[in-house]
C-alpha cells in the first residue's frame, strides 16, 4: 500500500499500492493504481486492505474490479483487515483495479495494506496453436 495512511477517500477513488516490491513485467502502475494485463493467461490476485476511520462503529467497502466489473468486495472494520484472493482469466490489456465505494473511507498503508498479481499461465491465442 502506500507509504501512509490515506483518509477521506472518494466514491470510487481508486487505492494506489505505491510501495512495489517487484514488477515482473510491468503491468502495475503505482502512480494509478491499475494493472494493466500484459499478456493473455490466468492470472491470480490477492488484496489485504486494513481500514481507517475516524468513527470506530463505521465500516470501508471496496471492490476489486475487473474493466469496471466487481469480481470481488471488501468490508473492512476500523483497524481490521479484510482479504480476497481472486483467480480469473484476462485478455492482454485488461484493467484491475481497487476502488473504495463510500465517502470519507480509509485505510492503513505501510504493510497493513498491500496488493499482489501474478500470470498463472499463459493463454495461447488461435494463431499461436494453427500456425
Amino acid at each position: 500500500m502506500t507509504q501512509r495512511d490515506v483518509v477521506h477517500l472518494g466514491v470510487m477513488q481508486a487505492l494506489v499500492f505505491d510501495n512495489v516490491h517487484e514488477n515482473i513485467g510491468n503491468g502495475y502502475n503505482n502512480v494509478s493504481g491499475t494493472f494493466i494485463a500484459p499478456v493473455p493467461g490466468t492470472y491470480v490476485f490477492h488484496v489485504t486492505i486494513c481500514g481507517h476511520s475516524a468513527n470506530a462503529d463505521s465500516h470501508s467497502y471496496a471492490n476489486l474490479l475487473v474493466n469496471g466489473a466487481a469480481k470481488a468486495s471488501f468490508i473492512i472494520m476500523p483497524y481490521d483487515q479484510s482479504s480476497q484472493m481472486v483467480v480469473t482469466t484476462l485478455n492482454m490489456n485488461d484493467v484491475i483495479m481497487i476502488k473504495n465505494l463510500i465517502p470519507n473511507d480509509g485505510v492503513i498503508g505501510t504493510t497493513f495494506s498491500s496488493f499482489s498479481g501474478f500470470l498463472l499461465y499463459e493463454n495461447e491465442s488461435i494463431a499461436q496453436i494453427i500456425g
